[in-house]
């Protein structure tokens, strides 16, 4: 898989056929993270990157909640708690919105994404 991929199929992700396209691509992946089946209403971000991770042949990361995204990346080796890096084209960035700033954050995160430039 290549960074450019990632992104390419990120960026073709717009409006309500892209969220069905996320709820849906996620909903295939089997076993289905935790047996959750997501739904329409549901908030999304995790599963944004999970379904569009699973599009490109990966799914260690699969999972509908950032809190155990960032588990599974712990326990894959992959995790990295540090302010300094410098994110590269195809990270998953995982955010608290009530980060103070100050240091590495140790709370739980609200949100995700993917780094597209």
């Amino acid at each position: 898989m290549k960074r450019s991929d990632v992104v390419n199929k990120i960026n073709s992700l717009s409006g309500s056929s892209g969220h069905h396209w996320v709820v849906d691509t996620y909903n295939s992946i089997k076993p289905l993270p935790r047996g959750y089946v997501l739904q329409y209403s549901n908030y999304w971000c995790a599963a944004t990157v999970s379904a569009v991770f699973h599009s490109l042949g990966y799914d260690d990361l699969a999972e509908c909640s950032c809190v155990m995204m960032v588990k599974k990346a712990k326990d894959l080796g992959i995790w990295e708690e540090n302010d300094a890096y410098i994110p590269k084209e195809a990270d998953v960035i995982l955010y608290d919105w009530e980060d103070d700033g100050k240091g590495d954050n140790k709370k739980e995160p609200d949100h995700v994404g993917i780094v597209i430039e």
